[in-house]
């Protein structure tokens, strides 16, 4: 682990069956950063971020965070520590306000304690993504691009140094992912290090300071997006012989 790193993954290896699904996997994320993370489907970036996230262990290697060992710990735990993630499908509590969707997590994840305090927070995460106006709405029924800021907001609930964004823009039109866009630019600035898993290219090249790239289990580029993209490996990836 580099000095400086706060999320190290270290020679992680996940098998299911026959199928290796991650092939002694090294890569770090620095305090502040934004990383694309990207690779064709079945390449091992969902299997990698669960066993950064804590649901799933790996079978060699380890995982750590902020030079701790977190390998064997569960979700909730790392989450406490200041790991955080969004998932690709939002799934809110459909017949609750979008306040009350955010009051769970920061009572259960976050730890906050009295209906002011949490009320506080949850206007100030609502806030950040956009969702200050909608706070009183039945979640069920906000638009596909205000769930996803719903779902970015739990993932902020408990003030994490690190978050994960998986596909936190597909299926959405060209405006609404530079409204994510924006959304996750603006929580880098806070300082939270963000990495991206998206196939939408336009958002992860316009995003990130680095990028890294899986085919079949392993790492195989990682660096500048630029020159990133012009790896034979990636564009063999991508586009085949």
């Amino acid at each position: 682990m580099s000095a400086g790193a706060l999320i190290a993954v270290e020679a992680v290896t996940r098998r299911f069956g026959g199928f290796t699904a991650l092939d002694g996997v090294s890569l770090e994320v620095r305090p502040g950063e934004r990383l694309g993370l990207i690779g064709p489907n079945g390449s091992g970036k969902t299997t990698l971020i669960n066993c950064v996230a804590g649901a799933l262990a790996p079978d060699s290697g380890r995982v750590l965070f902020d030079s701790r060992d977190v390998t064997r710990l569960p979700a909730h735990r790392r989450a406490r520590l200041g790991i955080a993630r969004s998932f690709q499908i939002p799934r809110p509590f459909a017949s609750m306000s979008v306040l009350e969707n955010l009051a769970i997590p920061l009572e259960y994840a976050a730890g906050l304690r009295g209906r002011a305090r949490i009320e506080n927070r949850a206007a100030a995460v609502l806030g950040l993504v956009g969702l200050a106006d909608r706070a009183g709405e039945n979640a069920g029924a906000l638009t596909q691009v205000d769930q996803r800021k719903l779902e970015l907001a739990r993932a902020l609930a408990a003030r994490p140094r690190a978050l994960i964004a998986d596909e936190a823009m597909a299926g959405l039109a060209h405006a609404e992912i530079d409204e994510i866009l924006a959304i996750l630019r603006r929580l880098n600035d806070e300082g939270i290090a963000v990495v991206m898993i998206e196939h939408i290219m336009r958002a992860v090249m316009s995003f990130s300071e680095r990028v890294a790239v899986l085919d079949a289990g392993r790492l195989i580029a990682e660096g500048e997006p630029e020159a990133v993209m012009r790896h034979p490996d990636v564009e063999k990836a991508y586009l085949g012989e």
